[in-house]
């Protein structure tokens, strides 16, 4: 039980450390042998008081192959499992970055239009244009600017705002009425939500609040 538990404890921290198959594999196998022959010794310690015990070798040669065997079979599964907990990851990433891009351009375009059309923030301008020495062209350069880190702060103040209002009408709901309302289904492993899968149902939920509410913004 114990050369298991090594085989499994083993092959998880391999998958975690390392990316390269080419390097997980051969110490994967080595991890085997090693738990063969820590697991075969203790076992004889403890029920015959010694090493080597009769049967010893047969069962250490015979661990050489199962317990390799299992390595491998634990670290491809691992891996697997690492892998798509990555491409979520990364998923998610690339959609929070879309969303900054967009939120950014629609700032600029606001900043814009205010000076377009002459409805500028009146206390913001006259600050600008002090800075700026009266250069009406960087007065309106640093106007843009200091808008839209202005538009975006408020935005993102908004943000949190209408998140804390959402979680907080959602927080006495129950797990499965949350499933039913963000559209979250379990196939018996992993829950599901569009095309993403998580080990952990509260991953699951957190990711669809988001997506819902990105959905509310545009």
């Amino acid at each position: 039980m114990l050369a298991f538990l090594i085989d499994l404890g083993g092959s998880y921290l391999l998958t975690r450390q390392f990316a390269n198959w080419a390097i997980v594999i051969p110490l994967a196998v080595v991890l085997g042998i090693l738990s063969s022959i820590v697991g075969t010794v203790l076992l004889d310690v403890v029920l015959y008081g010694m090493f080597p015990a009769t049967g010893s070798a047969q069962r250490m040669v015979s661990g050489f192959i199962l317990h390799p065997l299992v390595c491998l079979v634990a670290v491809f599964w691992f891996g697997r499992l690492h892998k798509a907990d990555s491409v979520v990851v990364t998923e998610k990433q690339q959609v929070g970055e879309t969303t900054d891009v967009n939120h950014l351009t629609g700032f600029y375009e606001i900043a814009w239009k205010e000076l377009e059309a002459d409805e500028v923030d009146t206390a913001l301008w006259a600050q600008l244009f002090t800075r700026s020495d009266g250069d009406e062209n960087k007065t309106k350069a640093r106007y843009i600017e200091q808008r839209v880190k202005n538009l975006e702060k408020a935005d993102r103040k908004q943000q949190d705002q209408d998140r804390g209002a959402k979680l907080l009408k959602l927080q006495n709901r129950s797990d499965e009425e949350l499933m039913v309302d963000l559209g979250i289904w379990f196939d018996g492993e992993r829950y599901h939500y569009n095309k993403y899968e998580y080990r952990k149902l509260s991953d699951a939920i957190s990711y669809a609040i988001i997506q819902n509410q990105e959905k509310d913004e545009d």
